[in-house]
This record gives C-alpha cells, structure tokens and sequence, in this order.
C-alpha cells in the first residue's frame, strides 16, 4: 500500500494511469482526509484503479468535497465511498452506487444533521399511513423536535425539507414540500437507506 504522504508523486506520475485525474486538489485538507480514512479502510491507490467504475466513484466524491466545507459531511462522504466499494456495489451495480454517492453531493451541516436524525428516528417510508397511523404522530413530534433544538421555524424547516427532496433521500406524500403544515409526511427513501448502510459499513472498517 502506497503511504497516504506519498500518494502525490504516484498519482502525478505518467505510471499513474487514470487515477493522476482525481487528485487535483491534492493539497486541500478535505481530500487528504478522505485519503486517510480510505486508507484506513483498506483502500490504496491500486484498488481504486481496478476499474473504470471505481474512477468514477471516486470523481463523485470529489466533486462533492469541493462545494463542502464541512468536517462532518467530507466524513460521510468518506465513509460512503468506503462502503461503496468495500460492499462490491461499485463494480456490481455501478450506476446505482453512482446515484447513491450524488445524492451526497451539495449537503449542508444542517442538512446532514437532519437525515442523521431522522435515520436514527427511523422516519422512513413505512405503507401510506392514516391519520390513526402512530407513525404520523411519532413524525410529528420528530419535527417539532427539529424546530426547537435548531432553533427554526417551522416555515425554515419546511424549506429546508424542500431542499433536501433534490438529493433523493427525503420524500414526502404531500403534494408540496413548501407547505410548512406537510412536513410530517417527509421520510427518508429506500435510497437513503443503502446510502446510510454504506456509511454504517465504511465506519465499521476504520474503527
């Protein structure tokens, strides 16, 4: 395994092969720290260059650290791409793993904070739910609890609801995410779930 302070001179030699591509912003703390944690969970420079697929994996993942400035999401964003390719998803069912990692992409703090919640919650699609449904109630006090511990209202968190429905993770059965008074119906999606089991899984490999 190539050490992680060595990585630059290998990926910018003319041995590198597709992989001198991915490390433009070698020097940003953000990539070094998705490096290490790679390394950590068992990924070189060689496995990611075992296939086209993995390339693009890991091209995602770039483009998704240079629009965060965030410790926490580049965490995630580490820990998924981990998951990823350590799961055999990334080189099994490409474009989906693909679509999972995107959904990553743009995050916020809050944002990331909310979908952490709400999995730990398990505010997830369950069969459409009645007004009797104890999950609709349990999801209303979830997001009243939102509001009173980020200090938002409930006009902001329907926003920010609204926000996340662009990443695939959260969806809702309203007909408008913008309507504060629906945000009860927002739940984490079947994606959401593969994209937190790729997390839970790339956690576990660098503990």
């Amino acid at each position: 395994m190539v050490p992680i302070e060595n990585w630059k001179e290998v990926v910018f030699s003319d041995a590198a092969g597709p992989a001198k591509v991915v490390y433009r912003l070698w020097d940003d703390w953000r990539v070094n720290r998705i490096l290490e944690k790679a390394q950590r969970g068992g990924l070189s420079l060689v496995e990611f260059e075992r296939s086209h697929h993995r390339i693009a994996f890991l091209m995602r993942v770039q483009r998704a650290v240079e629009i965060c400035s965030s410790k926490d999401v580049v965490d995630y964003l580490a820990y998924a791409l981990i998951g990823g390719i350590q799961t055999g998803d990334v080189d099994s069912k490409p474009d989906f793993a693909q679509i999972a990692i995107s959904s990553l992409s743009g995050l916020t703090k809050i944002e990331l904070d909310i979908l952490v919640l709400m999995q730990q919650k398990g505010i997830y699609f369950p069969p459409k739910p009645t007004i009797k449904d104890s999950k609709v109630k349990e999801a209303l006090e979830f997001y009243k609890d939102l509001e009173k511990n980020f200090e938002l209202s409930s006009e902001i968190l329907g926003s920010i609801m609204s926000s996340l429905s662009r990443t695939g993770l959260v969806s809702s059965y309203a007909g408008s995410f913008a309507d504060s008074r629906s945000r009860v119906n927002c739940r984490l999606t079947p994606l959401a779930r593969d994209v937190f089991a790729y997390v839970d899984y790339g956690k576990r490999l660098t503990c």
